[in-house]
């Protein structure tokens, strides 16, 4: 039979190896929780900016800008810069001109050690739809 200061010692350190998962598992599901979120209003943003574009004809710096604002202003997405942003007309041989809104290469800022590389910056969300009127 073993002291009883050795075994509260044990049960302190199995305690805190425990804390120390438990605590990293919570993390990255708030990440992951998070990066979700900010993906769907990210292209649902860039899905509207892309339809007001393509109503109403501008330079892709004004796309830009409303990409950047965020829903009503706001300003949601921490750093997002215009480079980020692709705005691009197409014109396919026999089609209708269409705009291409897009984000690319944005990469979110997690609190989980070690998501940050597992999550990598592809395109986020991109929406291309048709022009209504041909600038």
């Amino acid at each position: 039979m073993r002291p009883r200061h050795e075994q509260r010692g044990q049960s302190l350190l199995e305690s805190a190896l425990a804390t120390v998962v438990l605590v990293t598992l919570l993390l990255a599901i708030i990440d992951i929780s998070y990066a979700l979120f900010v993906q769907q209003t990210l292209a649902e943003h860039v899905r509207e900016t892309a339809r007001w574009a393509a109503v109403h004809p501008a330079d892709a710096d004004a796309v830009r800008r409303r990409v950047l604002d965020g829903p009503g202003g706001a300003g949601l997405y921490p750093a997002l810069q215009p480079s980020h942003i692709v705005v691009e007309t197409l014109r396919p041989p026999g089609e209708p001109p269409r705009i291409r809104v897009a984000v690319v290469g944005y990469r979110l800022r997690f609190l989980t050690p070690g998501l940050q590389y597992l999550a990598g910056s592809a395109e986020i969300a991109s929406e291309t739809i048709p022009l209504e009127s041909d600038p």
